[in-house]
């Protein structure tokens, strides 16, 4: 795996208070914060004031909805989504698909992470080798998404393209895989949590700006600002009126 990883943790009904973000943050390295908001049959009662916390904190923030097979994937995004505050809903990295309870037809898997592109998130799936494998059928065309996947082997490291590795499914390659969850369900200052690892350049892309005329020209200024500069400091008097003219044609401009 190539890439920065981010150190996270993600939770379904425990607090996270103020003091216990700081925590999670300062002694434990913790960059991301991941919240439950639609467990498939209700939406944990602390989801929105955690992920306003984790923000506060300086955390990023991801969230993941659960489907089951009882109703269709439109219906479980909306659940999730309903009582999300639009900033909230608006800085959150990524909102998973979460498949992994029994009985959920590959269909409404596809109408869920159609659900979230429609609300503006990339479509992204949590998931692990057995449910994927021997609840799901191992389907192969979910990988215009991003996977998550669980491996509770407390190996923070993302193996999926290493030799060897015996856990890769759905077609999935590493350059789809943002993240891996390798412990699950511990205590952590007083938090029920998993533990995860996230590719930053993944969970959240750097987008390049582009320049403006006036960057260009602030930039062309700063370069011949400082070729000028070196030429006085090495008494090069020809350097210097090469520099010269370069600087008084930027400004010219």
């Amino acid at each position: 795996m190539s890439g920065e990883t981010l150190s996270g943790l993600d939770a379904s009904y425990g607090s996270l208070t103020e003091e216990r973000a700081k925590k999670l943050r300062d002694q434990y390295g913790v960059k991301v914060f991941c919240q439950c908001l639609w467990s498939g049959s209700d939406q944990p009662a602390p989801r929105v004031t955690n992920l306003r916390t984790a923000l506060n904190a300086g955390l990023t923030i991801a969230g993941y909805i659960s489907v089951t097979g009882s109703r269709d994937g439109y219906w479980h995004v909306a659940q999730g989504r309903a009582g999300v505050p639009d900033d909230i809903w608006d800085t959150l990295a990524l909102v998973f698909i979460d498949v992994e309870l029994d009985g959920i037809p590959n269909a409404t898997v596809r109408q869920a992470v159609d659900a979230t592109d429609r609300l503006g998130k990339r479509r992204a799936i949590y998931t692990s080798y057995n449910a994927w494998t021997s609840k799901q059928g191992d389907p192969k065309d979910f990988t215009d998404c991003l996977l998550w996947y669980a491996l509770w082997d407390e190996e923070p490291e993302i193996q999926w393209d290493w030799p060897g590795f015996r856990y890769r499914f759905g077609g999935w390659t590493i350059d789809k895989v943002v993240g891996k969850q390798s412990m699950g369900g511990h205590e952590l200052e007083g938090i029920d949590v998993d533990t995860d690892t996230f590719v930053r350049n993944l969970l959240v892309p750097q987008v390049e700006v582009p320049m403006t005329d006036a960057d260009k020209t602030e930039l062309a200024l700063r370069r011949a600002s400082a070729g000028l500069q070196k030429a006085l400091a090495d008494l090069k008097f020809q350097d210097v009126a090469n520099a010269m003219k370069v600087y008084l044609g930027v400004v010219a401009k």
